[in-house]
C-alpha cells in the first residue's frame, strides 16, 4: 500500500496511519466509506473491525488502520469508495496468487506506446493492456462528438427562440396598429414606438431565458438525485472488486470494493447569467425588425387599420 501516492496523485493518509506489508489484518478505507453522501449510510470509523467478503462466502475481518483523502473519481478505481488491504491479505481472502491486473508506471509519457509493445510481444493475447493514453484519447473522442451534438441542438434552440419571438413581435404590431396610430397622434416619435416594442421584445427574451435556466437547475439536480448513487462499475455488493493488487510489478494493495463513477451537473452563477444574456441578446435582435417597421407607420395609415 505503500505506492498509492503512484496510482492516485496528491492522495494521502488523513487519519490514522498507512499499514505496512506484515499487518495483514490492517486496512486503509476511502473518504467516502468514513464519511458517506448519504446520511443513512453509517460510516467505517477508525480503528473499526469491518468484514470483506467474497461472492463465494469467503470472509475476513480488517482492522481500519487508515483513512484516506478525498480523491474524487479515478479511472480505473475509486479510491474513496475502496478498502485497500496488504496484498498477502489479498492472498489469503482469494487463497489465490494469481494477480487479476498489475498496475504499470512508465518513466514518462513518451514510453508509453514502448512499454505497451514490449508487454503485448512477451505476453502476446494472454493479457488485455489498457493504456491511460489511449483510454483518454477515446473519452476526448467521444467528449467532442457529444459538445458537437450539443452545440447543434443549442444553435437550433437558439434559430427557434429567435424566429419565435420574432413572430410574436410581428403579431402584436398588427394587432396593435390602431394603437400605434393614437400613440402618433398624440405625439409620440418613431424612436418612442421603436423603443417601446424593442423593449417589450427584450423583456420576453429576459424572462425566458430566467425561465429556461430555473427550469435547467431544476432538472439537473432532479437527475442528480435520480441517480444520486452513481453508476457502479465492476465488481458487486459486497463482492471482490478484483483490482489490480500490483505497481510496476511490487505489491502495493488489494481492492474489495467496486467502484462508483459519479457524476455531477456543474451550474455557476456565471453560466446562468450567461444563458439568460443570451436570451435577452436573442430577444433584443428578434424584435429590432418589428420595432422598425412599428415605428415607419404613419398616423393616418394605423387609424385606418381594422
Amino acid at each position: 500500500m505503500t505506492k498509492l501516492d503512484l496510482l492516485f496523485s496528491d492522495i494521502k493518509v488523513v487519519s490514522g496511519s498507512m499499514p505496512t506489508s506484515s499487518e495483514i489484518t490492517s486496512a486503509l478505507i476511502g473518504f467516502r466509506l468514513a464519511n458517506p453522501a448519504n446520511p443513512e449510510t453509517p460510516p467505517i470509523q477508525l480503528y473499526q473491525v469491518v468484514a470483506a467478503s467474497l461472492q463465494s462466502g469467503t470472509a475476513r475481518s480488517f482492522l481500519v488502520k487508515g483513512v484516506l483523502s478525498e480523491f474524487g473519481v479515478g479511472l480505473f478505481i475509486s479510491p474513496d469508495d475502496t478498502l485497500f488491504i496488504p496484498l498477502e491479505s489479498g492472498r489469503l481472502l482469494t487463497g489465490t496468487t494469481h494477480y487479476t491486473g498489475v498496475f504499470v508506471i512508465a518513466s514518462s509519457r513518451e514510453v508509453v506506446n514502448e512499454v505497451t509493445n514490449s508487454i503485448s510481444n512477451i505476453y502476446g493475447n494472454k493479457v488485455r493492456i489498457q493504456a491511460v493514453s489511449f483510454i483518454l484519447s477515446t473519452i476526448q473522442s467521444i467528449t467532442s462528438s457529444v459538445s458537437t451534438i450539443l452545440a447543434s441542438i443549442a444553435s437550433i434552440s437558439v434559430i427557434v427562440a429567435f424566429m419565435g419571438i420574432m413572430t410574436s413581435m410581428f403579431t402584436s404590431v398588427y394587432e396593435r396598429t390602431r394603437e400605434i396610430g393614437v400613440a402618433k397622434a398624440m405625439g409620440y416619435t418613431n424612436t418612442a414606438i421603436l423603443l417601446f416594442f424593442l423593449a417589450e421584445a427584450i423583456l420576453t427574451g429576459f424572462v425566458g431565458g430566467t425561465i429556461g435556466s430555473a427550469a435547467g437547475v431544476v432538472l439537473s439536480n432532479f437527475l442528480l438525485s435520480l441517480f444520486g448513487g452513481g453508476i457502479r462499475v465492476g465488481g458487486g455488493p459486497g463482492g471482490f472488486g478484483g483490482a489490480p493488487p500490483g505497481v510496476a510489478g511490487q505489491a502495493a494493495s488489494t481492492t474489495v470494493s467496486a467502484s462508483t463513477l459519479q457524476i455531477t451537473p456543474v451550474i455557476t452563477p456565471q453560466l446562468i447569467l450567461l444563458a439568460i444574456l443570451l436570451a435577452t441578446a436573442v430577444g433584443a435582435l428578434a424584435g429590432l425588425v418589428p420595432a422598425w417597421r412599428a415605428s415607419r407607420l404613419t398616423p393616418v395609415e394605423a387609424l385606418r387599420h381594422e
